[in-house]
């Protein structure tokens, strides 16, 4: 079983400029799902925090890890992420 890791970001703005740093490329999107992208998977989402006055855009990134971890399901880490963010406690990636 796959070690996964995984990486949020709040805002389509903040998310293009982390593509274009780390791929020097954009990802394209299918409904709410993009393509692989150097094999990490990303889902766009609209969720809610507590500080947030509306809904906000967020980029969930699921990849491979080569460090032990407690992650082997995207359904587990995207229920997590989905679930922290509403009770405010998702730690974001800085970009």
């Amino acid at each position: 079983m796959a070690n996964l890791t995984y990486g949020v970001i709040r805002g389509e703005k903040q998310f293009n400029d982390y593509c274009k740093k780390r791929w020097k490329k954009m990802a394209w999107f299918c409904e709410s799902f993009a393509h692989n992208i150097d094999g990490v998977w990303i889902e766009r989402f609209y969720s809610k925090s507590p500080t947030d006055e509306c809904y906000e855009q967020y980029f969930l990134m699921v990849m491979e890890s080569s460090k032990e971890t407690d992650w082997h399901s995207t359904d587990d880490i995207s229920r997590k992420v989905h679930e922290d963010i509403r009770n405010g406690r998702a730690t974001l990636l800085k970009v």
